[in-house]
């Protein structure tokens, strides 16, 4: 990953602030998002092979569908829980971006109308409610798909099963000649970083599908 800032010198000379300090935490902060969606979507080339890139091949995760051509049902997702052998449940977790969360708080029971997944706390209906979906915690993640059909918004397991490799870690230039007679000094940042499925039975994703 490469990426570059041009900056004026006369706001280098003239900030109240260190703006320099402040472009590289704002380069070093796209960056990690870069390698949140990669790590999920990527497809390998000239970028890390994401979660979701290999499903139900041999290096990939596994599917479990969801039960409906569109949505996201409870036996669906009660399935896809069980769906990890037990000996990778204890740092399990859900992975899902947070339209899917809403969706499963939203899910009720038919003839009572009562919310699946409780919105309040049961004691007394006071104190915050855990984010945990039966019994493993959720982690919120926009770059996991949206809820749609054929799509897989739901990541769950032991994410030690995905391998990540710093090969360079994040380093940040500073090229004061380079645009010297446009006013102008570069901030160039630079990293190099591989990840890949490599244990795929420690996770299982869902898949929008009958």
């Amino acid at each position: 990953m490469m990426a570059s800032l041009p900056l004026s010198n006369n706001l280098i000379e003239d900030s109240a602030f260190d703006v320099m300090g402040v472009s590289s935490d704002l380069l070093a902060e796209a960056f990690a998002l870069g390698e949140d969606d990669m790590f999920i979507n990527g497809t390998g080339v000239s970028c890390p092979k994401g979660i979701l890139q290999d499903i139900d091949e041999a290096d990939g995760p596994a599917k479990v569908v969801s039960g409906s051509a569109s949505a996201l049902t409870a036996d669906g997702l009660i399935e896809l829980r069980y769906a990890l052998p037990a000996q990778y449940e204890r740092n399990a977790k859900w992975y899902m971006a947070n339209s899917t969360a809403k969706a499963i708080r939203q899910l009720k029971e038919a003839t009572t109308n009562a919310y699946l997944w409780p919105i309040s706390a049961q004691v007394g209906g006071l104190g915050a409610v855990r984010e945990e979906l039966l019994g493993f915690p959720v982690v919120k993640d926009e770059f996991v798909p949206a809820i749609a059909a054929n799509s897989y918004p739901i990541i769950f397991g032991d994410l030690m099963g995905y391998m990540i490799v710093d090969r360079v870690g994040f380093s940040l230039q500073r090229l004061s000649e380079l645009y010297a007679e446009t006013n102008i000094t570069l901030l160039l940042a630079r990293k190099r970083v591989g990840g890949q499925v490599v244990e795929p039975w420690r996770i299982k994703v869902q898949k929008v599908s009958e």
